[in-house]
């Protein structure tokens, strides 16, 4: 029985072992993990102007602190894509910890350049300029009609934004339409 538990434990330690090294991995060598500053986040939701039953995105969505926001504030129906399994892990468990087992909004580990954009009112960004010059054109053939773009930090390269909100020298959110 004690080899058992021994065994569980110890597999249990590898996986987090394991979980902590891939995520540190993807944040050195593909996408550095750069989080919407805590106090902002709160902010960043008002000026969405969010209504109740929008579909909303987020591309890198992290810790998911803006759609966690964004649902506590409206009705939202919300999915956060991110590249790292440990923070999808620890987004499910902030989730979980805010709603329950019933929540609409969804974390999925996928890279958002493959998902599906058409299907969503609002879409919010955390991006360098480099990746978000690569995002416009998919914006370009993949986002409704109408669609409305939040960037925090950086302008998207090539298109005109209808708006920012400047919270601070140097932390702006721009606000794109499609």
């Amino acid at each position: 029985m004690n080899e058992g538990i021994r065994l569980s434990l110890t597999i249990l330690a590898i996986l987090i072992f394991g979980g902590i090294s891939l995520n540190l991995l993807i944040g050195l060598f593909i996408v550095p993990i750069v989080s919407t500053p805590r106090k902002l986040v709160k902010r960043i939701v008002e000026k969405m102007e969010l209504k109740d039953g929008e579909a909303i995105c987020d591309l890198g969505s992290g810790d998911g602190r803006i759609l966690i926001a964004a649902r506590k504030d409206k009705k939202i129906k919300g999915v956060g894509y991110d590249i790292s399994p440990l923070m999808i892990i620890y987004s499910d468990f902030k989730k979980f910890i805010n709603f329950g087992f019933r929540s609409e909004i969804d974390f999925d580990l996928e890279n958002f350049f493959d998902v599906k954009l058409d299907k969503f009112d609002k879409l919010y960004c955390f991006l360098s300029p480099n990746i978000l010059g690569v995002m416009k054109e998919k914006f370009d053939k993949k986002l409704k009609r109408g669609a409305i773009v939040y960037s925090y930090g950086y302008e998207i390269p090539g298109k005109k934004a209808i708006g920012n909100h400047e919270f601070q020298p140097g932390r702006t959110l721009w606000v794109y339409k499609w």
